[in-house]
């Protein structure tokens, strides 16, 4: 008898577990379509790449155009909404793309008279 009673509460426990576990990914899937949902030109994301930017516009195929570029050089891409991972609050992009730290390389002279040669 004490045998199946803690079969009965093993049982439970484990009903009781995947309950919880179930419920979880709910909360995390709403909270999830409430970002995605949320999101509209100007945003600053992450995307699941690693690579920030800021949504230009919302398409209405789910997809978003996302410029990724630096401020002197516009690189527009097209990205599922699923493929953006965060809206990135601190915009981390502005440390490494921020207006003082992009410079322009010159080329070399070798590289100027490559160019003029090719021409």
């Amino acid at each position: 008898m004490p045998q199946e009673i803690m079969l009965y509460v093993m049982i439970g426990v484990i009903v009781v577990m995947f309950g919880f576990q179930i419920i979880s990914g709910r909360k995390k899937n709403k909270q999830r379509e409430e970002l995605l949902n949320s999101m509209g030109p100007g945003t600053k994301v992450l995307t699941a790449g690693g690579m920030y930017g800021t949504i230009r516009s919302v398409l209405p195929e789910g997809k978003v155009v996302l410029d990724v570029g630096t401020p002197e050089a516009e690189t527009l891409i097209v990205l599922s909404k699923q493929g953006i991972r965060n809206i990135d609050s601190g915009y981390a992009a502005n440390a490494v793309y921020g207006a003082n730290s992009v410079k322009k390389v010159e080329k070399t002279e070798d590289e100027k008279k490559e160019d003029t040669k090719s021409e």
